[in-house]
């Protein structure tokens, strides 16, 4: 694994061998994708066919733009199964996939994606995005630990982070789980508590 001197070189580097090695989505990609868009597709058509006769069908669509929307939408769990994939692929943490600015292509002749950029920083502030790539580059050892890196974030995500982390800890110490707040989330301890 290379090391790079910096976030930014480092997926600079990701940006440059995605230009030329993207894959095409896996199975795993397509199929969550199409499955609901052949899904709303066939269900529009049974609303259509059966709506001399009865509106169950026509009941289930509701909306039928607002319908077929939906069904194409990229959602969150089509970029998760992306990040995977494409984490995989090019060996790296999915928090890296995650702060390249990516495009699917859904066109069924060529599913892929495209990246047009980096989204590094947000309102002046290194985004989390960012920061959770330089935390697992970090501890994948693809980076340096930097002194400051944590007081270019957004102090209201910091602060999100710490009333989280109190409240798991609430939560570990009424539950009588011994544990860090740390240990307890990598072990999946709290979800057992």
């Amino acid at each position: 694994m290379t090391q790079f001197n910096s976030l930014e070189e480092g997926l600079n580097n990701l940006l440059d061998r995605m230009e030329v090695d993207m894959p095409q989505f896996n199975q795993t990609v397509k199929d969550m994708f199409y499955t609901r868009c052949y899904a709303a597709e066939r269900l529009m058509n049974a609303a259509r066919d059966s709506s001399t006769d009865h509106t169950a069908w026509m009941n289930m669509v509701g909306n039928p733009m607002e319908t077929i929307r939906n069904a194409q939408q990229f959602d969150e769990l089509c970029w998760w199964l992306s990040y995977e994939q494409l984490a995989e692929h090019f060996d790296v943490p999915k928090s890296w996939i995650n702060v390249i600015r990516l495009q699917a292509n859904t066109d069924p002749m060529k599913t892929t994606w495209t990246a047009k950029g980096l989204d590094m920083i947000i309102d002046g502030y290194l985004s989390e995005s960012a920061y959770a790539a330089y935390l697992d580059g970090c501890a994948l050892g693809l980076l340096s630990p930097s002194e400051g890196v944590d007081l270019l974030r957004d102090p209201s995500a910091k602060e999100i982070c710490e009333t989280n982390k109190d409240i798991f800890q609430t939560l570990l110490d009424t539950t009588g789980v011994k544990s860090s707040v740390d240990d307890a989330l990598k072990g999946h301890d709290f979800w057992l508590a």
